[in-house]
């Protein structure tokens, strides 16, 4: 079974990264039905990229916060739900 679902990881990353985000998101979202523990979270994470690419945000949020239910301290999930915090609001004069 996990022999499948590798090849179902590398079509998506092919995908993704030739732009096709859809195809993308629904191969990852079939690997995380069959294995939603898939990579400790790191299906989520790839797919949270590929929402957020999309411009789905609330989706890719709710992804990246499923990664961080598998790994609450992994540095790349953290940076992606980080990405979804609002900046400070600048006050004019201040900053750059």
């Amino acid at each position: 079974m996990r022999h499948h679902l590798l090849d179902l990881k590398r079509k998506a990353l092919d995908f993704r990264s030739s732009g096709r985000l859809r195809e993308a998101a629904e191969l990852f979202s079939a690997i995380l039905k069959e294995q939603p523990d898939w990579e400790h979270g790191a299906g989520y994470y790839d797919l949270a990229g590929c929402y957020e690419d999309l411009g789905q945000f609330e989706l890719a949020e709710e992804c990246y916060n499923a990664a961080l239910r598998y790994q609450p301290a992994n540095p790349y999930f953290l940076c992606g739900l980080a990405s979804f915090l609002p900046l400070p609001a600048r006050r004019s004069g201040e900053g750059i």
